[in-house]
């Protein structure tokens, strides 16, 4: 069983590209008038080589009407179920805490951070109300650039044909804001007379974020996995881009559409993007019997990389994550009680590397879990017990076989 639903799908909140204030430097007070949109999305057109086709519409919102515009588009395209599918999975995976409301910290962070946003089913601009708007600013130059995309490719269409795999939505997620992002710098390079990829460095590490400043107290707060995903697109997204750019021009900002990326970790190592280095698909152990499916998803580079920081460090995860080269899980019901089992597989690039995995990741159980206790282990396998949360006592067994990992976590009862 390979999963390939999209995880976690909530992010994206089925709606538009949203610019982050935390990205922007505002020059103005008043909304662009139409002629300056249409003056930006020009010179946006020329460095692109994409045509502008029609006039963009555009309006200012206010942070109250963001909340309720996200919180509706969140209610409109996710089930309840889903969220909860996917609030346990978080929480069995270790990304985030007992008790954490997925819906609500999702939508107090987009719009905590939004200051305006493209929204291609409505083919409209929205600019915040509480930040000024000069069509010089960095996040009216970031919209236009999805609105000049979404008027040549298509942007939902794009990003929904990949919706159900969780590491393709997240690649193409990248290229829809890292372009967007690349454009803003390319822009204001333009403006100077200066080359863009003279100020697009190489590569980056803007994965990690850094220490509260208290601007952004929902952000500061959010658990790491959120943090890195929410800043993965537009920083990673960029450098993606810089590097699609230089290898084919002018070319290339169509080219990441026709050709779109399949992994994060394509996105983190464009020359796998390159060379078309695919994730390999991964099976799961057995499905346990008297339980069904109901949430799984593929885990990417990104995925492993947070999740090994938030439990060894830094430099570990980093290091242990780019030798990976597929991963997925999936989250089993129990018919007659609330009890939820996950069951996770990883192949890495080579059998040492995947026994270095398989001692890191002992370190990930002992974290996430309460009380954790090795009963038994050897050189390829452990297993234990311990508590998820409010679940009582718990099983695990973890093994490796050559290159892959695998995991049965939260059984009942011994395997």
């Amino acid at each position: 069983m390979s999963p390939k639903r999209r995880f976690p799908s909530i992010l994206a909140c089925g709606c538009a590209a949203v610019a982050l204030s935390g990205f922007a430097v505002y020059a103005t007070e008043a909304l662009p008038a139409a002629a300056e949109i249409g003056g930006v999305l020009q010179k946006l057109s020329e460095i692109t080589g994409m045509p502008v086709k029609h006039q963009l519409r555009f309006q200012s919102i206010s942070r109250a009407e963001v909340s309720s515009y996200l919180e509706g588009r969140a209610k409109k395209t996710i089930k309840t179920r889903e969220i909860l599918a996917e609030e346990s999975a978080l929480r069995l995976l270790g990304l985030v805490p007992e008790g954490f409301d997925l819906r609500k910290m999702t939508v107090d962070l987009l719009t905590e951070q939004a200051a305006a946003f493209y929204d291609y089913q409505k083919k409209k601009l929205f600019l915040a109300d509480w930040t000024p708007g000069g069509m010089r600013d960095e996040t009216v130059v970031h919209e236009l650039a999805h609105a000049l995309a979404d008027q040549n490719v298509n942007l939902g269409k794009y990003e929904k044909k990949v919706e159900d795999d969780g590491e393709q939505s997240a690649a193409r997620e990248a290229v829809v804001e890292g372009q967007a992002q690349y454009l803003t710098l390319a822009y204001a390079a333009a403006e100077k007379g200066e080359q863009p990829l003279d100020i697009v460095p190489d590569s980056s590490d803007f994965d990690s974020t850094a220490d509260p400043t208290g601007e952004y107290p929902v952000f500061d707060k959010a658990p790491l996995y959120f943090r890195v995903t929410l800043i993965f697109p537009y920083t990673w997204g960029m450098t993606f881009q810089a590097a699609v750019v230089r290898r084919y021009g002018r070319e290339g900002f169509r080219h990441v559409f026709t050709e779109a990326p399949v992994s994060t970790q394509q996105i983190l190592h464009p020359d796998m993007y390159f060379s078309r280095v695919k994730p390999v698909d991964v099976d799961l152990p057995d499905p346990p019997k008297h339980m069904k499916v109901v949430f799984g998803s593929t885990l990417g580079e990104l995925d492993h990389r947070v999740l090994l920081e938030q439990y060894t460090s830094r430099k570990e995860a980093d290091k242990m994550s780019a030798e990976w080269r597929g991963g997925g899980f999936a989250i089993f019901a129990a018919k007659h009680n609330d009890r939820k089992l996950l069951e996770y597989a990883s192949e890495w690039s080579s059998d040492r590397a995947a026994g270095r995995f398989l001692s890191m990741y002992r370190r990930v159980i002992m974290g996430k879990m309460k009380g954790a206790v090795i009963d038994q282990a050897s050189e390829d396998a452990f297993s234990g017990h311990g508590c998820f949360g409010h679940d009582p006592v718990s099983y695990f067994h973890v093994k490796r076989e050559g290159k892959r990992v695998t995991s049965v976590e939260n059984m009942p009862e011994p395997e």
